[in-house]
């Protein structure tokens, strides 16, 4: 939410943005006044009266909002994972991710990387917050042209779905994913070999 105040101090008209994305307590705001600034949290736009554009530079976050990735739009490149690491990784019984060109995302804040062996074959990197413990975003050594975004970290529930399920050999059996989707007890990779295939 952003609430949107003259600055009537200034001697040039600008606005001053209340920024209440829950980086403070529900009585504190970020406050600053300047034009084309950016509050910490990235969630908010500065602009002069007239205009008074308020747009999300911040489409992915972690839970503190201190990493935080700008993105074009929805994902067409949807994927499920079910392998025992995106199951560590994520607390839950699968991974979810949203793969974007690498140039077209633009990343804020110091994540800290991880590192491990990638069931499908070479170094997957993990990104999180180090304050939360968020991870928000990943790249993986058979995919380099390719960014994986946790869609948790999109909070978005209009997100697009899946249209793959990958590594169904570790899918836990009470796990449903319908639709138009293409089913691998394994990496999608093969099949996939002549275009990128997203594998968590």
């Amino acid at each position: 939410m952003v609430i949107m105040v003259p600055d009537v101090a200034a001697p040039t008209p600008q606005i001053e943005a209340l920024c209440t994305c829950g980086m403070g307590s529900s009585t504190q705001f970020h406050r600053r006044s300047s034009i084309g600034s950016i509050c910490k949290c990235s969630a908010v736009s500065f602009a002069r009266p007239g205009k008074r554009r308020s747009f999300s530079m911040a489409d992915a976050r972690c839970s503190c909002g201190a990493v935080t990735l700008s993105l074009p739009g929805p994902s067409k490149l949807v994927v499920a994972c079910h392998c025992l690491d995106c199951q560590r990784r994520t607390g839950a019984p699968l991974g979810v991710g949203a793969f974007y060109p690498v140039d077209v995302v633009a990343v804020s804040g110091a994540a800290k990387e991880f590192t491990r062996d990638a069931a499908s074959g070479g170094k997957v990197r993990s990104y999180f917050c180090p304050n939360c413990g968020s991870t928000v975003y990943w790249r993986a050594d058979n995919l380099p042209s390719l960014i994986g975004v946790a869609v948790g970290a999109l909070a978005d529930p209009k997100c697009p779905a899946p249209v793959r399920s990958v590594f169904e050999q570790s899918k836990h059996d009470w796990v449903q994913i319908d639709g138009a989707v293409e089913h691998f007890q394994q990496s999608s990779a093969a099949k996939n070999s002549n275009r990128d295939a997203p594998t968590i």
